[in-house]
This record gives C-alpha cells, structure tokens and sequence, in this order.
C-alpha cells in the first residue's frame, strides 16, 4: 500500500480524517495528524505522514525506532507487522529484473576535476540548454510546484532524457511518485562544493538531485532510500549511460548523480 495512504487510513480510523484516501497528504491529512499526535512544528507533510505511521506502530507496541519521520530500516521492518495488524496484505518483495536493455548513448564523460570539466564542458554555468522531460516532477522545496522542464547541460541532455525515458518505461508513473523519482532536487546551480573550494558539478549542469529530503548529504546506506534493493533498477538505468552515483561510489548524499567520473 502506498505510505501515505497508510498514513490516511490510520487517522481516518482514528476518527480524525474525513477525505479520501488518495494519497495526496495536503491540509486536511496534516490537520487529522496534528491531532493524532504532537509533531515537531517545523516538520514537512512527508515527515508527518511518516511520523503517523510510526505513533501508531508504536502505540501498538511495535517498534520503529522512534518517531523521527525518517522511513528508516526499523520503520521499514516494522512495514509488514503494521499492515497485518490493520488487516492489509504485506508488501510483496521486490524482484530486480536483471534483463533491464538499456542502450548507452554516451559513457565517455570526464573526471570531475576543474581542468577536466572545462575542457569538456566549457566554463561553468556556459552552454546549458531545456529538456522537456517524459514525466512531471515536484520541486523538492515546494512539492505544490510541478517541473515539466530542466536546465542542463547541452552534453548530458540525450543521456539524461534516456535516463529517464527508461525509468518510466520500466516502473511505471505509480510507481516512480511511490519511490519519490519525481522529486527533483536540482541540476544546474553555479556554486562550491559544500564546505570546499572546488566547483561543484552541478555548476556545469552536468548533475542532478532527487529526493533529497530522504537521502540526505551524509547519510549511508543504512538511512538513505535510495540504498534499497527497489531502486537498483534506476540506478541500472542510470550507470548504463555512464553516469555516476554517489551514494553508490562513495557511500553517502544519495541524492546526487553526476556526469562526471572520480
């Protein structure tokens, strides 16, 4: 069952949610859970629907590790218990094809050192062009704004609109807004590395964001959402145009691929 959905059918048999269980967690599911629980104030509607499922494991004597609004590995563990003590069918495991056919169209991208990155890519900020993209994205900062469109560079677009093409192919819509693959996080942005002196590579529009909010800079694999087995396919996808994760690579900021080697 889709998370948030869980989240509304909790407090709707809690008495406190009237609408429907659409999956959308907007004003009326962020009212109901405000008075099923008292949430940090500076939590965010994915926080909250998360921290709803977790008061109510909780309260039932089932372990989630705390009510922190993170969808952690205890929280993912306590998953299937939940369910059944609702009455719903557990989730079914996941099967990785391993047949995914994805046909490169570059994979020769440069180190990520500034020499390197110029004389691919030129200066930065310098020869960005718009992608329309083959599905809707949210802007991670405001979840009401929809993305149709993103700024990249003009060597990476084939690859990255391949990516993409791809990741609809093989999940589907539903899915892809189930695994928050719709998230955008960002690509072009003129600026450092955090808390270094290099450019970073998004400075050239050579590197995208999703979902930051869940796989945040310094979390491993034991935090990040993207660590999990159901998103080894899209990182298939994205390694098969030679664009690096690093999450994968380096073992933290999930959120981040770029095309650029190390």
């Amino acid at each position: 069952m889709n998370k948030i959905k869980l989240s509304q059918t909790i407090l709707k048999k809690a008495g406190l949610y009237k609408g429907e269980i659409d999956g959308n967690f907007g004003i009326n599911s962020i009212n109901a859970a405000k008075k099923y629980y008292d949430f940090e104030k500076n939590w965010k509607r994915d926080k909250i629907s998360v921290g709803v499922i977790q008061v109510y494991a909780t309260r039932n004597n089932i372990s989630t590790g705390g009510i922190d609004g993170y969808w952690g590995n205890n929280t993912e563990l306590a998953y299937p218990k939940i369910l059944e003590l609702m009455g719903m069918e557990a989730p079914k495991k996941v099967v990785i094809d391993q047949n995914i056919i994805v046909k490169p169209k570059y994979n020769n991208w440069p180190k990520q050192t500034y020499t390197d990155m110029v004389k691919f890519y030129g200066a930065v900020g310098t020869n960005q062009t718009s992608l329309v993209i083959p599905y809707e994205m949210k802007l991670a900062w405001d979840l009401d704004t929809k993305v149709s469109k993103i700024t990249c560079h003009e060597k990476v677009k084939n690859s990255l609109e391949c990516i993409l093409k791809n990741t609809l192919d093989h999940y589907g819509l539903e899915t892809i807004k189930e695994l928050q693959l719709d998230v955008f996080g960002g690509c072009v942005n003129v600026r450092k590395m955090r808390g270094g002196s290099d450019w970073s590579i998004h400075s050239w529009g050579a590197a995208i964001d999703l979902d930051p909010d869940r796989n945040q800079l310094k979390w491993g694999k034991d935090k990040a959402y993207f660590a999990r087995p159901e998103y080894e396919p899209f990182w298939k996808i994205v390694e098969a145009e030679g664009a690096v994760s690093l999450g994968r690579v380096k073992k933290y900021d999930f959120m981040h691929w770029q095309f650029a080697t190390f």
